[in-house]
């Protein structure tokens, strides 16, 4: 390796100059070029032979790039150190010639140990390696984290989507219910208005609320019917909309059916393309069998021609035989049928028989039966009748307690109502305040909720920005480090290809080096401690909108349960008013039936100046007597329309009935279902 790398030196030498010429310097011999035939060497720069800094001091970099001589800036005998550079000047290098590598090299503060070099190269070359693997390793890092990065504000700008809806959704609930509650507040308005006048006598056509109240009525009436054309003219968008789509779908649905019908109208061509070619077969098929056919009867007339006499008598014996056998099938078959007419004859004479017979059998069951349903009938009557004078006397002493005990409810309703009314009057006062009360701290809550909301999006946002920032500048120091990571990626490309002149070639110190890694440690450094704040920002902010989630959704709950006992409050209070309404119908009812009652007792009384007595004397054997029932009911007519019955045994002739008019039925089940009523609202 050594001695390639002293060729290729040598070679670099010899381009500059003509055929050399020996000289001895010490002990070794080398080859020196003369003075005149030296040209100018292109440095590294793109400068061509010229320092920036204007001079010649750098002319050797090509060689310190190599890292052979040393890493001197400046030749201490450069004349040119602090002349300013001429751009329209050309210089022409007029130094003495070197007399061997070794003198330039000991004249530029190097060496010429080229084995120590070239180890020293390889080990360069081996850390430089083993930086660009860390840097690349530190890219993956870095392209992870960016993406990780990214993904983070992906998830924070739907959140912020999703915040962002939600406030809308708050502000449209915010501006329902500043509506509600300014309507709620004009209905309460005119209301009291409408109350005042109604204390001081005015009537409807001159209330003033009243009026107020038809043109709240009719401004609500417009808004309405303004909301109403909005959504009708979305509705027609939406329709149009829809049409198209179904023209759309109507069209691919006509294409697949020309495809449908195409492919059903290709598959049934194949199928009578199959059906001619099984026909075909068949037809062969056929056709082989009756050439098969034609063969056999060939044959067989063949050895028909020589059996024909034999064969002719046996079946003349045959048909003989099977004629007789006819003959007597036939006789056979008459004496039958005669047979089968005299049996039919004698059914239809046992069938119409029997006919007579079951419809005498069903006359004489339809007697027995007639009889015994009047039979039961008759006993049943006896029973009900029975049944019905018990039931009398049990309905007598029953209507006796039932008016005793609806006096005492009747008081007791009277009281009940007027508590009823007082309580009605106060819960609807408490409703109506509890509403007003709930409604204005609903509205205080929603409004700072939506403060809230709208300051934690904006802290979101700038959060998302200063996120977006850190990205930027990790972005930054990325491309720092891909363009560093390439600058040594082609300075080593340059170090493999040998000493070839290229534009992108810059030399590096070690201390500039590791500058340039501090800075890039310190700079991945400041990126990680970036990102894990801004997570941790995001963090919290998670963790904030999830607290103010759930406080809303507390609120929410609370919002409903509010609203779900006003409805039961409102509901018991109807169903209290609804109670009261009944229970006063029912009693008014009850009292009209009342006047009737006694409007037609008068009538009776006025009508009958002596009492009826009727002999309950009626018998259903026939054979019992008067004296059969022991005592008798007496009835008397009174003006009230309660029933009294005596037992008088008294009188020693047949029981007498006094008759008065029955009160109805009807009241007695109205009062019934009232108590009811009256029990379930208690």
């Amino acid at each position: 390796m050594m001695e390639e790398s002293k060729s290729v030196g040598e070679q670099s030498l010899r381009q500059h100059s003509p055929p050399p010429s020996p000289t001895t310097v010490g002990d070794s011999t080398t080859q020196v070029a003369p003075m005149a035939a030296i040209k100018p060497i292109k440095l590294s720069n793109g400068l061509n032979g010229v320092h920036p800094d204007g001079g010649l001091a750098n002319k050797f970099s090509y060689w310190r790039g190599r890292a052979i001589w040393g890493r001197s800036s400046e030749s201490p005998n450069s004349p040119g150190r602090n002349r300013e550079f001429d751009p329209s000047r050309i210089l022409i290098d007029t130094t003495a010639p070197f007399e061997s590598v070794k003198v330039a090299a000991n004249k530029f503060g190097g060496t010429a140990d080229w084995k120590a070099q070239r180890v020293l190269s390889l080990e360069r070359n081996r850390n430089v390696q083993q930086g660009l693997e860390k840097m690349e390793q530190e890219l993956a890092l870095y392209q992870k984290q960016a993406e990780s990065v990214e993904e983070v504000k992906e998830r924070v700008l739907q959140e912020l989507e999703v915040t962002r809806r939600f406030v809308d959704e708050l502000r449209l609930r915010l501006d329902k219910a500043h509506t509600e509650e300014a309507q709620a507040k004009q209905d309460s308005e005119l209301s009291q208005l409408r109350v005042k006048e109604m204390e001081q006598g005015i009537g409807d056509e001159a209330s003033v609320a009243a009026k107020a109240q038809v043109n709240v009525a009719k401004a609500r009436y417009m808004e309405a019917v303004d909301e109403l054309r909005s959504v009708d003219n979305e509705l027609e968008v939406l329709r149009m909309d829809y049409d198209r789509l179904d023209e759309e779908r109507n069209n691919v649905k006509k294409k697949a059916e020309e495809a449908i019908l195409a492919s059903e109208e290709s598959e049934k061509k194949v199928e009578e393309l199959t059906l001619e070619l099984i026909s075909m077969k068949e037809t062969l098929e056929l056709a082989q069998a009756s050439h098969v056919e034609a063969e056999e009867q060939k044959l067989n007339a063949a050895m028909d021609t020589e059996e024909e006499p034999g064969n002719w008598e046996k079946q003349m014996q045959q048909a003989q035989e099977e004629l007789r056998s006819l003959d007597e099938q036939i006789s056979e078959a008459i004496d039958l049928e005669l047979r089968l007419v005299t049996a039919s004859v004698f059914l239809s004479s046992l069938k119409l028989q029997s006919e007579k017979l079951e419809e005498d059998t069903l006359r004489s069951n339809q007697a027995a039966l007639a009889s015994a349903k009047e039979l039961e009938e008759v006993k049943a009557s006896i029973e009900n009748s029975k049944e019905e004078v018990i039931c009398l006397k049990a309905e007598a002493k029953v209507l006796m307690s039932k008016l005793e005990t609806e006096t005492n409810c009747m008081a007791v309703q009277k009281q009940r109502k007027a508590e009823l009314e007082e309580k009605a009057q106060k819960l609807m006062e408490e409703v109506i305040k509890s509403k007003r009360e709930s409604t204005r701290l609903e509205l205080e809550k929603a409004k700072e909720e939506a403060e809230l909301a709208n300051a934690r999006q904006r802290a979101v946002e700038l959060k998302l920005q200063a996120v977006t920032k850190e990205i930027e500048a990790v972005k930054a120091s990325e491309k720092s480090a891909l363009e560093t990571i390439r600058a040594l990626q082609e300075s080593e490309d340059a170090v493999d290809n040998g000493f070839e002149d290229s534009p992108k070639i810059f030399t590096i110190t070690l201390e500039e080096y590791d500058d340039l890694k501090a800075k890039a440690i310190d700079a991945e450094n400041l990126a990680n401690e970036r990102v894990s704040a801004a997570m941790e920002k995001i963090k919290e902010a998670k963790e904030k909108e999830a607290a103010s989630l759930e406080r809303m959704e507390a609120i929410y709950k609370e919002m409903k349960e509010k609203e779900e006992a006003l409805k039961d409050a409102t509901l018991k209070a109807e169903e209290a008013t609804e109670g009261k309404l009944e229970t006063e119908q029912m009693l008014r009812e009850w009292r009209e039936q009342e006047l009737k009652c006694r409007k037609e007792s008068d009538a009776a009384e006025e009508g009958l100046s002596n009492t009826v007595k009727c002999c309950y004397s009626r018998s259903f054997d026939g054979s019992r007597d008067s004296n059969s029932f022991p005592s008798a009911i007496t009835v008397r007519a009174s003006t009230t329309p309660n029933l009294i019955v005596e037992h008088s045994s008294a009188e020693a002739g047949a029981p007498l009935l006094k008759i008065t008019r029955k009160k109805s039925f009807f009241p007695r089940i109205v009062m019934f279902f009232a108590r009811k009523k009256v029990q379930a609202l208690k």
